[in-house]
């Protein structure tokens, strides 16, 4: 029996997360619009509501539902490009510093009370560029093994973030230290997504490929494969498309470690599958997560990535006592 519903879950996984992305898209949507937690009403007769309801919904709620998509999706996928090319499964743009080179960089520009979106998108190339050029020089030119270079990460994200909370406390600055889906999300953000979608399907076709560069860099070879080529374009790709999503909404802390664990380890299937599927559950958890944080302390809402961060830190405490710090085999 067991295994005829594991077979079923293998073949309809993606239909359920998608229908369970609908199901909670809707409550978020809905619930506590009126003071009820959830009233069926408002959702049957949406059209013959309040224009202020209807305002509440279509200009905060829906954009903060789309942010929760793009952003859970773009650091999951993130998430599997980087340990397949790193061949390390503790391996996402957290961990690889990525995330604090943003937060600094976006942090400067706050101080500097800039509002130009060139400087906002330049902003975000320069932490990419920043977390990129030590990652690549330590991991890439292989002078040091992975496990070090996660060391680096990390070092990296605490020397950042500690930079982030001391001009935060003296400027009196948002400090994007634990991420939050309760920003401004503007017509840039709408234009970025659609170039972190088809990055996300660039991603996607380049499955194979992630899977040949997985088994090594003398097999790759073996294969025909540009190895340096892959294996940089690869990680600009996720580099950019976690980069975007930590730069609107903060530090949302492993999900992209997390999530391509989940569901590697359950579909055993090919990195093509498992992007995709990574995708729709990294955005399916991070609705799920945002709707905890709204409603656990009602009317109190606390940021979405505390949760995160708790559930993270105590599945990578997990990990590292079953797992230890391996490579892909």
């Amino acid at each position: 029996m067991k295994i005829i519903n594991k077979n079923f879950l293998l073949k309809n996984i993606n239909v359920i997360i998608i229908f369970l992305i609908f199901v909670l898209v809707v409550l978020c949507l809905f619930t506590r619009l009126e003071g009820d937690f959830f009233n069926f009403n408002n959702f049957y007769n949406f059209f013959e509501l309040s224009p202020i309801l209807k305002q509440i919904i279509l200009e905060s709620r829906l954009p903060r539902i789309i942010l929760a998509l793009i952003v859970g999706a773009s650091l999951s996928t993130s998430g599997v490009v980087f340990q397949g090319i790193l061949r390390n499964p503790l391996a996402e743009s957290y961990t690889l510093g990525i995330s604090g080179s943003v937060v600094l960089f976006v942090n400067l520009l706050m101080i500097m009370n800039q509002n130009s979106k060139f400087l906002f998108i330049y902003t975000i190339l320069l932490g990419v560029v920043f977390s990129i050029s030590i990652i690549y020089s330590v991991f890439i030119r292989k002078k040091y093994s992975i496990s070090q270079v996660l060391l680096i990460g990390i070092l990296i994200n605490i020397i950042s973030l500690s930079i982030v909370e001391f001009y935060s406390k003296i400027y009196m600055t948002k400090s994007g230290l634990i991420g939050s889906l309760d920003g401004n999300i503007d017509i840039l953000f709408y234009f970025l997504s659609f170039i972190v979608i088809f990055a996300i399907y660039f991603c996607y076709k380049k499955g194979d490929i992630i899977d040949i560069l997985s088994l090594g860099e003398v097999h790759a070879r073996f294969l025909g494969i540009n190895v340096k080529l892959e294996e940089s374009i690869l990680f600009l790709l996720a580099s950019f498309i976690a980069s975007v999503s930590i730069a609107y909404t903060g530090i949302i802390g492993f999900v992209g470690l997390v999530i391509p664990y989940i569901v590697r380890n359950f579909t055993k299937q090919k990195t093509k599958f498992v992007i995709f599927t990574s995708a729709l559950f990294g955005a399916l958890y991070l609705i799920l997560a945002d709707f905890i944080a709204k409603n656990l302390f009602y009317p109190i809402e606390i940021p979405v990535g505390i949760i995160t961060n708790f559930i993270g830190g105590i599945f990578f405490i997990y990990f590292i006592f079953q797992n230890g710090v391996y490579n892909y085999e």
